[in-house]
């Protein structure tokens, strides 16, 4: 790996790009990347710093080369710190360009919707609750494969909720605006449940008591669907818990709220989080690099 420099004059004066180049990567590739992503990357400062973080995180096994990478990472950008978002406000602030950004710049984003949406009941009426369901990319192919399908979503951003509501104004959808941990789902209502993308920000303590909620909520012969991304090791999913509780500490946050940033479960962890919570069997369906669909039965 190599990083360098680049300055050019903005309007908050002299603006740092800087060139990350990994191993493996293509050479030359400019276009901005997530933790799914092993290809070369420009970034500028309206992208999250911790991304670049990501890319060493998921290209590195060393744990020792990581924190060199992100140590000379932080010494280019000259003290620029990462200001935590509370969810909801991370995600509105982000409805402009969010759908783009998750088809385009997330690997096989493309492939793994459609997948999901392919996990879910078929027959007409089916009851599906979606966590987290932010602008609906998951429910286009689930409402083209099952157009008489019946979907609750819950999210924390209204700004998607809204965009969402307008997407599907003509299928049968009840959106909730509110916090997954903290709404009820009731009990046997559902024929299946699925979440894209969101689960990915909670330690597994906190998932649990949500997954025994949500499992109460599924029918009899009902189940979860999970397409997330997860760390690769016990080692990396501790490493970013430790950043997050780092930055909360130096930013003075209080307990109870929860903030924007990626601390994924390894799919093992995952996996003991669904069966702790009753789930009578959990198994993975399909990866594509670091992202990974699994299934729970009740």
């Amino acid at each position: 790996m190599r990083a360098t420099q680049e300055n050019s004059s903005g309007r908050n004066g002299r603006k740092i790009w800087v060139k990350i180049h990994l191993r493996g990567a293509t050479e030359g590739s400019q276009s901005p990347i997530t933790a799914h992503h092993g290809f070369s990357a420009r970034f500028s400062w309206e992208w999250k710093p911790r991304t670049v973080l990501r890319v060493f995180f998921y290209n590195y096994s060393n744990v020792k080369k990581r924190i060199f990478c992100y140590t000379c990472f932080k010494k280019i950008i000259k003290g620029k710190k990462k200001m935590l978002e509370k969810m909801g406000d991370f995600f509105n602030a982000r409805l402009d360009g969010y759908e783009e950004h998750q088809m385009n710049t997330i690997e096989s984003a493309r492939e793994f919707y459609p997948f999901t949406a392919a996990c879910l009941p078929r027959n007409a009426g089916a009851r599906v609750l979606d966590l987290g369901c932010g602008t609906g990319l998951e429910l286009e192919e689930f409402f083209r494969l099952n157009p008489a399908a019946v979907v609750t979503g819950i999210d924390l951003a209204k700004g998607m909720l809204d965009f969402l509501r307008d997407k599907f104004a003509d299928r049968k959808i009840e959106l909730v605006l509110g916090s997954y941990f903290e709404l009820p789902f009731g009990e046997s209502r559902f024929d299946a449940a699925l979440s894209v993308e969101s689960l990915h920000h909670f330690t597994k303590e906190e998932k649990i008591p949500l997954y025994v909620k949500l499992r109460k909520a599924l029918k009899p012969g009902g189940y979860f669907i999970l397409t997330d991304y997860f760390a690769s090791s016990d080692e990396d999913e501790a490493f970013l818990r430790g950043e997050l509780l780092r930055l909360r500490k130096e930013q003075n946050l209080l307990d109870g709220e929860f903030y924007h940033y990626d601390t994924p479960l390894t799919v093992a962890h995952e996996t003991e989080a669904l069966l702790e919570a009753g789930f009578s069997s959990v198994e993975e369906l399909k990866s594509w690099g670091a992202t990974h669909t699994l299934r729970a039965w009740r």
